[in-house]
């Protein structure tokens, strides 16, 4: 499947961040407008985040809808792609765990 850029190029030039670190959560200004990181931003340059767009092989510079992978962890040529989880709330957290525990009440008073 294709992937085309949200925006025009020159746009997409005009969003940038400035994040010191690996551009995981929504205090990046790119993920936080839903874009990947790109040459225009101060630190990553839209090459070393998790937030990059990295370029496949087969991609041709002439292309207008080049193929993508997200750019994460890279373990031994291969890119391992990791759960954003820094955007789920205690709440949700919180909502999770009581509802194992009233399937594991139930369960228990079943069996009486």
């Amino acid at each position: 499947m294709f992937e085309a850029d949200p925006a025009p190029k020159e746009l997409l030039q005009k969003v940038s961040c400035g994040c010191q670190g690996p551009c995981k959560s929504k205090r990046c200004n790119c993920r936080k407008a839903g874009l990947k990181c790109n040459p225009a931003c101060k630190v990553c340059r839209g090459k070393s985040c998790n937030n990059s767009k990295r370029w496949t092989a087969t991609e041709h510079h002439d292309s207008e809808t080049p193929t993508t992978t997200d750019a994460c962890e890279e373990d031994g040529g291969q890119t391992t792609v990791e759960p954003d989880n820094e955007d789920l709330t205690e709440d949700d957290e919180t909502s999770s765990s009581s509802h194992d525990a009233t399937t594991d009440d139930e369960e228990i008073n079943e069996g009486l």
